[in-house]
Order: structure tokens, then sequence, then C-alpha cells
């Protein structure tokens, strides 16, 4: 027993001190979804304060600055628009042949391309660029770190038009940021539809002008121990701040209230 606790102190000391570079996670290229075509190449795109984004024709500066927006809030780099940059540049094209939500992504040593026809195919371009980075890029925290990407060919459209998750929150509430973080995870993913199980017996989720009652009696529940918790719903203007966080992600907030069945929660006094 002594001996193995002494092998565990050892290895959590050296995991302690590898650098990001080397952590087993980073290892490889691991995109989720798996990208329909995926070719690897030798070198990489090492991304530095000097490197430019080139926007073609004067499109995609909102979709260009949600990756601007990443790396410097991850790593302090802060990248600017160039027209003239032929290295150390990523570049932000137009592929009219790639469909609705298709992309493609070019690396090499010297430049970026990321191509898509619409702007839900270019924020998936730039969620599967995001997951060419060491995972570290989704800590709170600045990365310490050189940053790379390595030099790939990808071309990829969704297979499944409607790619959905559904949550029940009449039976475990969500608050709006904790949806919020669901639905960052969710963009990251490329799913496109957020299901909201706004009621069922267990309580009713959403505030209705008209009939204030619905969420005075049944948006508290009572625990296991008999105390009251609640009570627990959304605003009006909780769905609109919702909704327009959904979108700016392309994903779609789908609403679901019950009836006839599973609708006691209806049945206020």
């Amino acid at each position: 027993m002594k001996r193995y606790f002494v092998y565990l102190f050892f290895y959590s000391f050296i995991s302690c001190h590898l650098s990001v570079e080397d952590k087993v996670y980073n290892s490889g290229i691991h995109i989720i979804p798996e990208p329909l075509q995926l070719e690897v190449r030798q070198g990489v795109f090492p991304v530095s304060n000097s490197t430019t984004l080139s926007l073609e024709n004067g499109d995609w500066e909102k979709e260009a600055s949600i990756l601007m927006n990443k790396l410097e809030e991850a790593s302090g780099y802060k990248l600017s628009f160039s027209d003239n940059s032929s290295n150390n540049c990523i570049r932000f094209k137009t592929n009219e042949n790639l469909g609705e939500e298709g992309y493609e992504i070019e690396v090499d040593d010297r430049q970026i391309s990321l191509s898509a026809a619409t702007e839900k195919g270019m924020f998936y371009a730039i969620q599967t660029f995001f997951q060419l980075l060491p995972a570290e890029i989704e800590s709170a925290k600045p990365l310490k770190m050189k940053l790379s990407v390595p030099a790939v060919k990808i071309a990829d459209h969704p297979r499944f038009s409607y790619r959905g998750v559904m949550i029940d929150v009449s039976r475990h509430f969500f608050t709006v940021e904790e949806l919020k973080k669901q639905i960052s995870v969710m963009a990251m993913l490329k799913l496109n539809r957020l299901h909201l199980h706004l009621t069922d017996n267990q309580g009713w989720r959403i505030a209705i002008d008209k009939y204030p009652q619905l969420v005075e009696y049944s948006a508290v529940q009572e625990t296991y121990n008999e105390e009251l918790y609640g009570p627990c719903y959304y605003t009006k203007e909780d769905i609109k701040e919702l909704v327009a966080y959904a979108n700016r992600h392309n994903i779609e907030v789908i609403p679901e209230i019950e009836f006839p069945g599973h609708s006691l929660s209806a049945l206020v006094p």
C-alpha cells in the first residue's frame, strides 16, 4: 500500500508539471463530430500577435470577430484585419458550392483558409478551428503558451439537418446562465436545436401574463424533506434573452407546453 501511494504521488507530481502541449488529450487531432473528410499534413501554422485576418470581398466580418475575440480571451493575442497578407494569415473565403451548413478548412505553415457559402457554414468552420487548438482554449484563464494549428485539409457538412438536445426544465430547472452554457457546448458540437420541456406534472416554468397563478403555484416544488423551493420559472425577458443568445450560436429554441397529458401543473386554484 505504501508503494502504491509513492507511485501515485510521483505520477501526480509529473502530471502537474507537464506542459499543455504534452497533455495526452492534446496529442493528435480530435474533432467532434468527426468531419466527413480529414487529411492530416506535415507542419503547423503558428498563431501569434502578428497573425492577421483577411476577409474575401469584405464579407465575414461578424464571423471573423468570433474567432478574433476567442483568441484574445484565451491567449491575449490581438489579431488585426489586413487585405494584403499572404503569410501568417487566416483567410475567410466564400465558396457557393458548399451548401447551407458545409465548410472547408485548409491549413499549412503559411496560412489558414476557412471557406463557406453561408454564415452557418462559416460558424461551424470556426468551431472546428477551435477544436484544432489545445483544449485549454476553452479555459477561463489566459493561456501561457504558444498556439499552433496542425496542417490539415477538412471538408465537412452535416449528415442530419435536425441535430437536437432536449432539456427537461420542468423536472430539473436550469437557470438562464446554465442554459447558455449548454448552448455554447451545443454550438461547439454543431447541434442546432434546443428543445425545452417547459411544463409537466412537476412544474410550470414559463410566465404567461394572462395566467400569473401558473408560476405562482406551479413553479414551486417540495423537496425530499417537504421543504419548498422556488418559484423557478422563466420570464418573458428571460426567454427573449435566451432565444437571442441561441440565435447567435445558430441554434433554434423549441418551446414545449405539454397538453392534455402530463399537465397537472396547469390545474391551479
